[in-house]
Parts: structure tokens; sequence; C-alpha cells
């Protein structure tokens, strides 16, 4: 009965023919994911390794399985005698010999015996074929004199020895044997073994009454295999029938040199029949059959050709090949062929994978002779030619990475080692990492090794060390230093020692890298600056102008850049051994040639330098250290030198500071110490008390402009000493100060007309600014003979001096461009100055009197001195003594009293009856000061005065307002008011 099963929408139905040549002695279905994992490393791989060759070349493919010979006690036993049959699961593998014994070892080879001191049983001639059930538990073997042993490996209590009358080639256990006990045995009769119910007996039933021997025999789930002749039969246990029979292509073929293979896949129906050159692979399902009659519906089984991927074990003796471009592949000495195939159509096939082995007297062996032997679940195999056992095992991480390293592929094998490090043993991933080191040596690629040596050497100080010799003997240790760990791990001190005096005699700009990078507590920086100052001396010694002038500093030759490379990293050594006033001194002596530790040697002006210099001093308060530097710190920076002197006087004194300065043969040292007193000033002037006649000689020198400023601020100059300076340098406004400061004003009105960029304004305005009468006269006197000077005095002389003066010392010969309009400048400004002065006189009396308005206004004014507005309105009232009006009318007074002021000279009493005055007394209260008087006479002599003494005595006449309200301010509060007398 036929069918096909649709697989992936397509039916599927496939035999594939290999080669005339080649003949399938053993066969297995594989696990998928072993074709597929080997699919995908293929194609993972094949950037750097390719898949199959063309017909010009060849290509390795990555195997998929690893091949190990199994010695130990099984070849010793192999050597004794020749193996017939095998059977193999996940934990061991049974062998028969041809003398008959049964062996139990593991996958290593050594030898496993049964426990409960039993041996396996023996046959009296070679085993045929050994076969082990799924749980591992019972064996079953067989030979050609029909005795067939069962023996349960971990069950003592259950052995079957039974002993047929014809020749057993086969034998084959029920997978699930533990619980079924059946089993099937083949040879001259096909029989199926079933225990019995009753008793525990076996009963047997023939799998076929066809004639010919059954040699090969498989069995999965309820469906058994076994090869006839000239075809195979599926055998179905439940329904106690065969269902399937398929037949034999090459019928031509001998049975007992191309016998027929047979393998099923576990977790699926699948079988696998290889016989001569071909292979088959079918698919067993069930049919649903209803019986219309009965109307009742059975089941049947039945197979259909498939393809899928397998193992196949070829003996080859020639050649393998396709039409779709498989290599071909010479096999002049019979070597067998390992090969992974898949089916790619109904007749063909691809090879995935192929592997050559050869086995011990392969040339001797027939494919009769190879066997293959698999663990479905674990894709482990067996192959044996009765000479030799191979165990293939899929491949591991390990294998993978040694075949990489095989076919050179290093950088691919190294980051598979990496991205899977978990999966390795640490030594491992070191192993397969010196190797790649090793590799990479061998090819000269020293750079790409250095730069590996992180990931591959880790934190490892041991494999560190042997690599750092390594790089040393092959003289590229410079590639390596910038990727030697500083910490996790930290090496031996020596190392890095070892390192900087290599590089300081070979190579110091490598040496300076290393000094700024590395850290100062893992080597010890002072071996390291004995070194350096043995080198530095040499430099100096080599060069005769260094004792004199440090011309290394500046020159461009090799030795000098040698030498700045030197000092800069010996600066950075005192660092690391806290000698921060070393180190500043090395950075001050280079200036900005020398660059900062971080950025490294430099020829340029350096800012990044600068900043480092003042951050150290700053950081590590080096302030006192640098007192005797302060002309250094100039040359290096001056604007932030100063700004550090200015700001750190206790720690840096101003006296120290401008002893070096003035000490200092170089003409810039002047400039700095005038910028230094200069913004010190600025600061508090305090701090340059004794510099006063330095700064004058400084600003006279650098700064002229500033200097009149300082002189007029600062009263402790030495004048006589700062006149000399600013004659010395002509400064004709700062002498006229100086001489104005010390009082000889004569002298600098001649400094003044003498000078040329002084005028006559100059003159008059410091004439103005003195106002002494005789200064006045010298100038007159001075400008008598010069025009220009007449003039000037005729307009500006205002009213200070009385302009006849001038006009009398005009000579009468002397031409004055001007004079005409001068003189009536003069008489113009006469007139105004005197309406100016009546006009403010009458404004100041209205003022003074204009809040009168009749004589019964009298305020009240508390006592105390009055004011003058309290005073002028108390004029209107009369004498409280005689009752007499105190004052004349009040407009004929203010006109007197105006007109008094105006002419400047007294006028006539405007009092009413009295020529002595007003006397106004706290309480506001006025008297004529006669009746005044008269009255404290009158008091006096009745004893009612106490202070007759205290009377203020005023002046007959008219006062001006002045006067009159001085006299009134002058009372004495202690004198009583004749109303206001409390005596009275």
């Amino acid at each position: 009965m036929a069918g096909y099963l649709p697989m992936g929408g397509n039916y599927f139905e496939s035999t594939a023919e290999i080669s005339q040549s080649m003949q399938v002695s053993g066969i297995q279905m594989n696990d998928p994911d072993l074709a597929s994992g080997l699919t995908r490393r293929a194609s993972f791989e094949s950037l750097g390794t390719g898949t199959f060759s063309n017909e010009s070349s060849e290509v390795e493919v990555e195997p998929i399985l690893k091949y190990i010979r199994i010695l130990n006690d099984a070849a010793n036993i192999i050597a004794k005698s020749k193996v017939t049959a095998v059977a193999v699961n996940d934990r061991f593998i049974l062998l028969g010999t041809q003398n008959g014994h049964v062996h139990q070892f593991d996958h290593a080879g050594y030898e496993v015996f049964p426990g409960n001191k039993r041996s396996f049983p023996v046959h009296p001639i070679a085993v045929n074929s050994i076969s082990l059930d799924d749980s591992g538990e019972f064996y079953a073997s067989c030979s050609s004199d029909g005795r067939v042993n069962i023996f349960g490996l971990f069950a003592p209590d259950f052995d079957v020895q039974e002993c047929l009358p014809f020749k057993v080639e086969a034998i084959c256990l029920d997978p699930r044997f533990a619980l079924t006990r059946c089993f099937v045995t083949g040879g001259d009769k096909g029989l199926f073994w079933e225990r019995g119910l009753l008793f525990g007996k076996y009963r047997r039933a023939e799998l076929t009454r066809l004639q010919g021997s059954v040699s090969t025999i498989a069995w999965h789930s309820h469906y058994i295999a076994y090869a006839l002749p000239n075809r195979v039969h599926i055998y179905d246990v439940q329904q106690h029938l065969n269902i399937e029979a398929i037949e034999k292509s090459d019928t031509y073929l001998r049975n007992d040199l191309y016998p027929c293979q047979l393998s099923w896949k576990v977790d699926d129906n699948v079988l696998i029949v290889g016989w001569g050159k071909t292979f088959s692979v079918y698919r067993i399902f069930e049919l649903a059959i209803t019986d219309h009659r009965n109307s009742t519906s059975t089941s049947q089984s039945c197979a259909t050709q498939m393809c899928q991927s397998l193992i196949t074990w070829l003996p080859a003796d020639s050649k393998v090949g396709d039409a779709d471009g498989i290599s071909n592949h010479e096999d002049e000495d019979k070597t067998p062929s390992f090969l992974l195939i898949e089916p790619t159509q109904i007749d063909d096939y691809e090879v995935i994978n192929e592997e050559l082995m050869k086995l011990a007297n392969f040339k001797e062996c027939l494919a009769a002779d190879y066997k293959l032997a698999s663990v479905y679940q674990e894709n482990i195999y067996i192959v044996f030619n009765g000479h030799d056992l191979i165990l293939g095992v899929p491949t591991n991480l390990v294998d993978h990475l040694e075949w990489l390293f095989q076919n050179d592929y290093l950088d691919t094998a190294l980051e598979v080692a990496k991205n899977r490090r978990s999966e390795l043993k640490e030594d491992l991933f070191r192993q397969f990492g010196f190797r790649y080191l090793d590799r990479l040596f061998e090819a000269g690629e020293f750079e790409k090794a250095a730069k590996n040596c992180k990931d591959i050497l880790g934190k490892n100080p041991a494999d560190w060390e042997k690599f750092i010799y390594e790089f040393i003997k092959k003289e590229q240790l410079k590639v390596l230093s910038l990727h030697i760990p500083t910490s996790e791990p930290q090496l031996k001190c020596e190392y890095y020692e070892l390192i900087l005096l290599i590089f300081l005699k070979k190579d110091p700009e490598q040496f300076l890298k290393l000094v700024n990078k590395w850290p100062g507590n893992i080597y010890s920086p002072q071996i390291v600056i004995d070194e350096v100052k043995d080198e530095v001396k040499k430099l100096r010694a080599a060069d005769e102008n260094s004792l004199k002038s440090d011309q290394l500093m500046i020159s461009t030759s090799p030795e000098s850049q040698k030498y700045r490379t030197l000092m800069q990293a010996l600066a950075y050594l005192y660092q690391h051994t806290g000698q921060f006033s070393e180190a500043l001194k090395i950075y001050l002596r280079g200036g900005s040639i020398l660059g900062s530790p971080s950025i490294g040697a430099n020829t340029g002006v350096n800012a990044g330098a600068t900043n480092y210099v003042f951050d150290m001093i700053q950081k590590h308060k080096l302030f006192s250290k640098m007192t005797g530097e302060v002309e250094a710190l100039m040359n290096f920076d001056k604007e932030k030198s100063l700004q550090m002197l200015i700001h750190h006087t206790e720690e840096m004194p101003v006296k120290s500071c401008v002893m070096q300065l003035e000490k200092s043969s170089n003409p810039k040292a002047r400039r700095c110490l005038f910028d230094y007193l200069d913004r010190l000033y600025s600061k508090d002037s305090k701090l340059c008390v004794g510099y006063e006649d330095r700064l004058v000689e400084l600003f006279a020198e650098f700064e002229p402009k500033k200097l009149m400023g300082f002189l007029k601020e600062d009263p402790e100059i030495d004048f006589p000493r700062a006149f000399e300076v600013c004659k010395r340098r002509n400064l004709t406004k700062e002498m006229i100060h100086i001489r104005k400061r010390t009082g000889d004003h004569s002298e600098a009105l001649r400094l003044i007309n003498e000078s040329d960029s002084l005028t006559v304004e100059d003159a008059i305005a410091y004439c103005k600014d003195v106002d002494e009468q005789f200064l006045w006269d010298q100038l007159i006197e001075s400008s008598k003979d010069n025009p220009k000077y007449i003039t000037g005095l005729l307009n500006n002389i205002g009213t200070h001096v009385d302009p006849i003066k001038v006009i009398e010392k005009i000579r009468f010969d002397l031409e004055i461009h001007g004079l005409r309009d001068s003189l009536v400048k003069i008489l113009q400004d006469y007139n105004l100055q005197r309406n100016l002065t009546e006009g403010c006189s009458s404004i100041l009396v209205k003022d003074c009197f204009g809040g009168v308005k009749s004589p019964s206004s009298v305020p009240v004014v508390a006592k105390g001195t009055p004011s003058l507005a309290r005073m002028s309105s108390n004029f209107a009232a009369s004498c409280l003594i005689c009752h007499r009006a105190l004052l004349l009318d009040q407009q004929s007074a203010l006109t007197q009293f105006s007109t008094s002021v105006a002419a400047t000279t007294p006028a006539s009493t405007a009092l009413s009856g009295s020529t002595g005055g007003i006397t106004l007394f706290n309480c506001s209260h006025c008297f004529h000061s006669d009746c005044l008087a008269v009255q404290q006479q009158i008091s006096r002599s009745s004893g009612g005065v106490k202070s007759p003494s205290s009377v203020p005595v005023v002046a007959k006449g008219t006062p001006s307002l002045a006067r009159m309200s001085s006299n009134f301010a002058a009372v004495s509060e202690s004198f009583f008011c004749p109303q206001c007398d409390p005596s009275r």
C-alpha cells in the first residue's frame, strides 16, 4: 500500500544514489540541530573559510564532529580479538569480539565490570550482534551457533539464554524492553519474541514466511524493520503483520559484501534504508480505512519516502562526486569517508560534511567490515572495522577554536573566545590567548599583539610579566608600554622600573609619556630620579655653555630636545616624591618651553604649563617656597605672578620681592618691580610704606602720566629727591607740583613762565589757586615785557587784582595786540560786578525784613539765641521800657540799611531816640540798649541784678546785618530779661 505525506506544502519522495564506487556501510539519522548548527557555523565562517570549492580550488569547511580513537582497556581487548559487534548509549559502550566475549567500557575506553561479582555470558563463537534497550539496563547478543543471551546489567534477577537450532545473525531488543520484555532475532528465521503472561515463558512468532536470512533489524516504537536478501519489511507489532515491503534497487549486489543498513529517527516514524550505493528515507503514517458494509473504521500503517539529513558511513574506494559541483576526491588508498548528507531533491543530495578517516588496517577491509553505531539524542557515533574503534562526538567550543587556529583565522578565534569566555575554563582561555599572541609574534604583528594583551592576559600579573620579557626580547617594548596595567593587576615595582630605565636610555619621549601616565606609587621614583640626574649631567657635560647659561633649555639641537624631555620628566618625578618646590624650579627655569605633565613635551608657548605651575603652588601652599623665585615667576607668567604676590604678601613679603627684583641684572626685572609696586599701592598704600621714592622713579620711567596722581596722593614722598627725578625726566608739571607742595610758589611760577608747554593761563590759574598778592605782583612784573602775557592778564585777571596795576606796568612803546578790547572788557566786567553786588544786597535785605508786617506783630519767641528771621520780625515792636519804637519806620530803615551795606560805609542811626543800639533777649523781648542800661543801673542799686557784668555792650550807630546778628547772638542766657526776671 502506497501513500504520500505532505511536508511544507510539498510531497517528498527521495531515493538518492551516492556513487557507483561507494557503498553504504552504515547509516544513522542524526539530530536536525546538528546539521542546522553546521550550516549556521559554515555560513558564519564563510567570510573566512568559505564553503565547498569550485572546480579549481578547495576551501576547508569546519567539521561538525570530532573523532577520538578509543584506547586504554578497549585497545587492549581489540588487540587480542577482533571486534565483531558494537552497541552504544550515552553512558557506555558494549563490544562483542570474535572469541565470543562481551565487554563493557566507558567512552574513554576504560572497562566497566558488572556489579555483584557477575560476569557477562560468553558465546562459543564470534558475537554477531549486540542490542541495548533505551534504558541501558539490558543488552542482548547472538552468535551463529544459534545462542541468544539477554543480560540485565542492573537487574540480576533477569537473564535469558536461548539456543536456537538455526543460525542467528541479528538481534534487537524492544526499546522499552524493561517493560515489554520483547525482542526480535534474525538469521535463517526472523522471530518475534514475546513473553507470555502464564509462567513468564516466551512465545515466538515468525515475522515472515518468505525465504531468506534476516541480516539486519531495527526497532522503533511498535515498528520493526528487518532486511531480507532482496527487500526490507516493516512489521507492525500492534497488528502483528507486515505493513510495507521496500524492494532492493541493486539486486545484483551481494548481501555478504554489501549488507543492508537500517536506522530509525527516534522522535518520528522515519526510517532510513541504505543498501549498496543508494539510500532511501521513509516515513510511516496511519491511514483510516472505513468498512462501509459494517460501518466500522480501522487504521492501517504505510510508508512513504521523504527527505531528511542523515549520517552515512561510506568506505570509499575511488571518488565522491555529483553533478552540482561537489568536489571530486581521489582516494587511491581506499580511505573510508564519514559523510553528513542531506537530500535536496527526490533523487539528489548534498554533502554537508565529509571526513576522511584512517582506521587501523583499513586497506585490508571491505565495506561489510565497517559498522556504524550511534546515540541519536547525544549525537554520539562509533565507527569500527574490527581492528579499530573511533568515537565521533559533536565538536564543542574548544574544537571550534582549535579549528580556527589551525586554519589561521586568528582574529575570529579570539573574538569567539572573548564572547564565550564564560563557557571556557580560565586555563583554556589562557592557552588559546597565548597561542594567539605567539602566532602574532611569528607574523611580526607586535602592535596588534600588544593591543590584545589586556583581553588575553587579564588580571594575571605573572602572564603580564612573562610577555613583557617577550616584547623586550623582540625589541618591541614600546608598542606594549602604553598597554601595561598599573592596577588590577599591579605588577612588581621592578618591572615598571625596568621599563622606565630602558626608555630612559633609548627613547626619552616614551619615557616621559610613561612617567606622565603611571602613578608614582607603583615603582620607586627616587631610583628613577637618580638615573635621570645622571643622564642630565652627561648632557650638560657635553655642552660647554651649559655651565654658564642654560643653553640646553632653549637650543633646537637633538641633545637639547632630550634635555628638555628629561627635565620635564624629572619635574614630574619630583612631584611623586613630594618635592614640589624642586619641580617648580624646573618649570620656572624652563619657562613656557616645558609643557605641563598632563600635556607632554612642548617647544612653544604653553598655557597648560602656566596653569599647571600656579595650580600646583595654590594646591600645595608653596607660596613661602617661592620667596626666592620671584624673578623666575615673573619671567614665567608676569600676570599670574603679580596676582599671586599681591594676594599673599604674608607668605611672600614685600621686602623680599623688592630686593630680588632690584638685584636682578635682567632689564625686564625693573619693569616687573614697577608693576608689582604699582598694583600693591593700588591695593593698599600702607604696604608700600618706605618704597615711595622708588615708586616716584619707576612712575617717571614707565608711566609718567600716573606720576602726578601719585604725587598728589602720597604725603610721605621725599620732594627734593622727587624733584631731581622729575628734572632728569623733564617733567615740568610734576616739578611745579612739587614746588607748590614745598611752598616755593615763586619757583613754581618761574617754572611755569619758563616752560614752552605752559601758557599765561596756566600761570594765572596757579596764582588764583595760591591766592597770594606777591605772586600776582611777580606775575605782573614778569609779564610787563611780554605782550601776550599782558593781554592774557587783562583778559583773565578778573577781580583778583586791580587791573590798574597791570595797566600802569605797560610801557608806552610796547605794542600790544587787542589792548583796546581788553580794556573794554575790564570796564564791562567792573560794571557787571557792581550791578551784581547791588542786586545781591537788595535781595539779601528783603530776605531779612520781608516777614515784618506791622509793629503789633511781635511774635513770642522761645528762649535761646534768636534766629535772624525772628530778630527781624521784632524790629517793628517798641521798646518794653520806654515804649517808643525800636526803629524808625520800616521802609526808611530798610533803605538806610541797604544804602549802608551797598556803600560799605557806616550810616546814621535808625534807632528811635537811642544811639546805643538794640538788645534782644532769648525770650524775644527787645529793648533799646540805652533804656536797658538805665534799667540795669536801677536794678543794681536795689540789689536785684545778679550778673551786671553780663550786660552786652552794643556799639553805637546803625549796625550792619552781620554785626547786629552777632550782637544779638552774644546775649548771655544767664542774664534775665527785665520782663521775665524771676526775682521780680
